[in-house]
């Protein structure tokens, strides 16, 4: 599976609105930021999508 789309609102750290088009970022993608600013729920929420599940989430 290839994401082409992620919005997220009210999952952990994203309480507004985030859109990440995979489209428009490229073949390479590098997620980087300062400790807490949601890197890790970027993941988590892609997870949850392909999935139905994430750490953190009960």
């Amino acid at each position: 599976m290839i994401p082409e789309l992620l919005k997220i609102k009210g999952f952990l750290s994203y309480r507004n609105e985030a859109v990440l088009d995979f489209n428009q970022i490229g073949d390479v993608i590098l997620i980087t930021g300062d400790n807490g600013h949601g890197k890790s729920s970027i993941i988590d929420a892609i997870v949850y999508a392909f999935f139905g599940i994430a750490r953190g989430i009960t």
